[in-house]
């Protein structure tokens, strides 16, 4: 379960864009784990009618140095410099020890965060479409691109019995599906529009179980969690 981290050299840093995005699962496995860390947030403005995104453009040539992958999100542990979101979430799954608890719990693991970062690409898709494209889209998004991704990981936990993706655990690819699944319910919500889990009963029970994780509520009810989902010039924010 979560534990105290004691940081050795310096506080560990997560950055990304001040908005949920990939920094939410990399954010909310720190507040499960309870650990001591610093959430880094840059910004996107409106400067002259361009979308500006010199807070972190300004400071990337300076981390390019420590890492020449360098890109957001990032993690900064001592001496440790990750970029590269499944690579940074391997990194914090192995850390906190949420990283499966065998080989065979492991196997699952990676699958899971590669089908879900299957399915993070086709909402990102969808979410910055320019808006008359995002409308004219939507409901083929959620009726057609959508159950196709969410068929896959309904049949998953029924095939494997657990209660999350890899264990009865959370896992580190918990986090990043758990995040999408409430993007989701925001953007069905938001538009008036039928919930994606209406048709899969284990997904539902997925969703409920892990937003009751008491170290999940903690989360859900933070500032961190308040943040947009998307920058400013997607759609759906």
């Amino acid at each position: 379960g979560p534990f105290i981290l004691l940081m050795a050299g310096g506080k560990l840093i997560v950055a990304y864009w001040a908005i949920r995005g990939l920094g939410a699962p990399l954010r909310m496995m720190c507040e499960y784990a309870n650990a001591s860390y610093e959430p880094v947030l840059y910004q996107v403005c409106k400067k002259d009618g361009a979308w500006d995104k010199s807070s972190w453009f300004n400071v990337k040539p300076e981390l390019q140095q420590q890492n020449a992958l360098m890109n957001l999100p990032y993690i900064v542990d001592g001496d440790t410099v990750v970029t590269q979101s499944n690579a940074c979430l391997s990194y914090l799954g192995r850390k906190f020890k949420l990283h499966g608890e065998n080989d065979q719990e492991l196997l699952k693991v990676e699958q899971c965060l590669c089908e879900v970062s299957d399915l993070r690409n086709n909402c990102v898709r969808q979410f910055y479409l320019p808006p008359e494209v995002f409308n004219a889209n939507l409901d083929e998004f959620l009726s057609a691109t959508l159950p196709n991704s969410l068929a896959k990981l309904n049949c998953w936990l029924e095939q494997n019995g657990t209660t999350f993706l890899a264990s009865n655990d959370a896992t580190t690819p918990d986090f990043h599906f758990f995040e999408l699944l409430d993007q989701l319910e925001s953007l069905t919500s938001r538009y008036s529009k039928e919930s994606t889990l209406r048709d899969f009963s284990c997904l539902r029970t997925y969703y409920k179980e892990f937003a009751s994780l008491p170290a999940v509520q903690k989360y859900l009810q933070s500032d961190l969690h308040k943040l947009p989902i998307n920058n400013p010039h997607a759609s759906f924010q």
